[in-house]
Parts: C-alpha cells; sequence; structure tokens
C-alpha cells in the first residue's frame, strides 16, 4: 500500500501540473493575440472612405481571392458573408478548381450582378500545380496590383466588418502576413469530441504568442485566412515554390519571415467562423495532412506527439480514477501514517479532476462550445495520439496523402520533407 501510495501521489500531482500547463497556456497564448475589435475606432472612417475622399488615407486596396473545390454546400455563405462587408473599394476573385458539385452554379446564383465580384473556373489540371496552390497562384495574378490579398477558404463565413478590421489590425502591427484564428462551425459530434484537442495541440507547436515576436518568430499561417502584403508575396516569388505541398500555408509563412517580413495572429473575437470537414473520414484525412506536413514528414516527431497524447487521454484519467481508488483503500484499511497518506491521495486527485474541468471548462467556452463537452477531452486526447501515430507509420512506409482530388507521394522512412512532397494529380 505504501509504495502504491508514493507512486500515485506525484503521479497525480504530475498529471494534474501537465494538463493544466498544456490547456491553460494554449487559452493564455490565444487570450495574449491583438483582438479585431481593438481597432474598431481606428479603422471607423474607412466605412464611409471614397477615391475622392479628402483628408486621411483610406484602407489598403484589398483583393479576396478564394480557393474552392467541390464547395457547393459552403460557397453560397461565404459569398454571401463577403457581400455584407462594410470595406469600401475591394474585389473577390473566386477561383473554382476542377468543381463537379454544382459550385459554380450556387456561385453565379450567390453573386447575381454584384459587379466586385468574379468567378475563375479552372476546368483542367495544370502540370506541376496540383491543389489549392493554383487557384491561389491564378488569383493573385487576377488580383493586379492591389496592396494586399486575402486568401480565404470557400467554407469561410466573416462577420460584416472583419475585413475593414482585419485590415487595420495588420496595418497597425506592422504584420505583413497576417491570420485570424477561426470558430469552428462545431456542428457534427467528431468536432466536439476530437477537434479541442486538435487545437491544443496546433497551439503549442505554434504558439501565437512567438508568431507575433518581432524576433526569432515561430512561423505559422492559417490557410483559411491568410491576409498578405504584396510585396510579401512577391519577395517569396509567389506562390511558385509553395506547389506540390501538403501545408502552403504555414511553408508561406516561414518564407515570409525568412525573407525579412513579419508574420502575425489576431484573434478574430468569433468574427471568423469555419466549417472545416463534412464527415469523420473527412476531418480523419484533412488532419492527417495538416500533421504530417506540420512535423515536414518526420516520422519521429509524429510518434513522440503521438505518444504523448495517447499519455493525455487514457493515461491521465487512469491516473486520476487509481489515486482515488487506492487512497479510498488506505484510508478504510491503513494504519493512522497509511491512512493520512491515503487522504492527502484522495485530496490531490479529486483537486486534479476539478483543476482539468475548470481549465477545460474555460477553453471550450472560449471556443465557442459547451463546457460539458470537456468530458469527451480525454476521448479526443486518445484519438489524437492514435491519428499522429498512424501518420508517424505512414510517413515510414511512404503511404500517399489524398486531398482535394490531388495524391501527394512521400518518399519510405520518412526521408521526404514537407518542402520535398511531391503531388500528382488524383
Amino acid at each position: 500500500m505504501i509504495a502504491a501510495l508514493s507512486v500515485l501521489l506525484p503521479l497525480c500531482t504530475a498529471v494534474v501540473v501537465f494538463q493544466v500547463v498544456m490547456v491553460r497556456s494554449a487559452g493564455k497564448s490565444r487570450r495574449m493575440l491583438p483582438t479585431l475589435s481593438s481597432a474598431r475606432e481606428q479603422a471607423e472612417a474607412w466605412k464611409s472612405h471614397t477615391p475622392e475622399s479628402a483628408g486621411d488615407a483610406g484602407p489598403p486596396t484589398l483583393a479576396v481571392v478564394i480557393s474552392a473545390h467541390n464547395e457547393a454546400h459552403a460557397i453560397g455563405a461565404c459569398l454571401v458573408s463577403l457581400q455584407a462587408q462594410d470595406l469600401p473599394g475591394f474585389r473577390v476573385i473566386a477561383c473554382l478548381d476542377r468543381c463537379t458539385d454544382g459550385t459554380a452554379e450556387v456561385a453565379r446564383q450567390t453573386i447575381g450582378d454584384d459587379a466586385r465580384f468574379e468567378i475563375l473556373e479552372i476546368t483542367d489540371p495544370v502540370e506541376g500545380w496540383p491543389g489549392k496552390p493554383l487557384p491561389m497562384r491564378l488569383g493573385a495574378e487576377r488580383a493586379g496590383g492591389v496592396d494586399r490579398i486575402l486568401f480565404l477558404d470557400a467554407d469561410a463565413r466573416l462577420a460584416p466588418d472583419t475585413l475593414r478590421l482585419a485590415l487595420c489590425v495588420a496595418e497597425r502591427e506592422g504584420f505583413d502576413l497576417m491570420s485570424i484564428l477561426p470558430l469552428l462551425d462545431k456542428a457534427h459530434w467528431f468536432d466536439k469530441a476530437f477537434q479541442p484537442a486538435a487545437t491544443v495541440h496546433m497551439l503549442h507547436l505554434y504558439p501565437p504568442r512567438r508568431v507575433n515576436l518581432k524576433e526569432n518568430a515561430r512561423a505559422f499561417a492559417v490557410g483559411a485566412f491568410s491576409l498578405i502584403r504584396r510585396e510579401a508575396f512577391e519577395a517569396i516569388g509567389g506562390m511558385q515554390h509553395l506547389r506540390g505541398l501538403l501545408t502552403e500555408d504555414i511553408e508561406m509563412a516561414r518564407r515570409v519571415r525568412d525573407a525579412g517580413y513579419r508574420v502575425g495572429m489576431a484573434h478574430a473575437e468569433g468574427r471568423f467562423v469555419c466549417a472545416m470537414y463534412e464527415s469523420l473520414k473527412e476531418w480523419r484525412a484533412g488532419w492527417r495532412r495538416i500533421f504530417i506536413g506540420a512535423s515536414r514528414g518526420k516520422a519521429n516527431r509524429l510518434r513522440n506527439h503521438g505518444l504523448r497524447w495517447l499519455c493525455v487521454g487514457a493515461g491521465s484519467p487512469a491516473v486520476r480514477v487509481a489515486g482515488l481508488l487506492v487512497g479510498a483503500l488506505a484510508v478504510a484499511a491503513g494504519p493512522v501514517a497509511v491512512s493520512i497518506l491515503g487522504g492527502v491521495l484522495i485530496a490531490v486527485a479529486t483537486a486534479s479532476f476539478a483543476i482539468n474541468a475548470y481549465t477545460l471548462g474555460r477553453f471550450y467556452w472560449e471556443s465557442g462550445l459547451n463546457p460539458l463537452w470537456l468530458f469527451s477531452y480525454s476521448l479526443g486526447s486518445a484519438y489524437l495520439g492514435y491519428l499522429l501515430l498512424r501518420c508517424a507509420r505512414d510517413v515510414k512506409q511512404g503511404k500517399a496523402v489524398g486531398w482535394a482530388g490531388n495524391t501527394f507521394a512521400l518518399a519510405p522512412e520518412g526521408a521526404a520533407a514537407a518542402s520535398s512532397v511531391q503531388a500528382k494529380e488524383g
């Protein structure tokens, strides 16, 4: 009994410290970001700005480039939200990449006679340009000499002041490439059960407070909303060096940073909603692509992360429950000294449950989720660990990654980094 108590007491303490640090630092990282609402007063004058306006300069010129592949279910809402923007003078180029599900028809019906919008249909693959970089490249070319380009996913929905405030924050903070954190549209059970753990994982790989540093920054961008200065975009060669990559958004951020420009993130405060996946199979395939790309094809890194998350998902609840059971047995059957240690263990295990519930509940609430879903966090953590281990195995074996009608081939044994992943049309 003494041996069990001496093992479980430090284990329970370590578990609560580890999980609180993981989740709390992820939430704190988000709260330290500049918010879009902080620019409300500064950007107010832009709402009524016209080319003939006198006085202060108006907003930078902006073109929004939407990349869409079979997004008939989502692109209508995206376009409606853009039509409602209160930023004057911006343009939208909807680049439809080999869509076969009626995306073009939905887009035309939604746009109507709005002259700010145009549709660019890509009907055939272009050799050497698989996936999202092709519509991004063509849209950027069509945008012309605007000051900034916003690369936006077709499943995004924006509040009416999002573009105006995001532009103002990017200019004020000096961000040459800025992303804003989305509020995920968690309509499906797997979003609620699995997405929080995946979000915490990415926030630890790319802490926003480090992304926003002026020096030694951690480069990261959210592909669903990447607002880049034209000068920086041209300095990195446009999309030329980003084709064929699993995570072109993260690589874009790395190249922008390495070229001497600033990368940053801001908190949208619910102004940017994104519905990423329609099924668990699609969720799994999407995150598999992200995890392998973010790891730059390093199987060992994926395996280490997977083992850590398996411990979080399966190990920490088991330690807490064992702490309660062993503590209760020690109090009931042991001598005075053992009973005291048992009581301490029960207190630590109970505190571990309570502190973990509070920390997770706050994180879930800030993420727009019902805090009751925190009880699925251990399941989500374990599933995340399993998925990361599967990714490590796939990289080792050189198993191809399929996404959005394309197949990305990996060299076996994890020899290929994300920057050297080759892709072919699938």
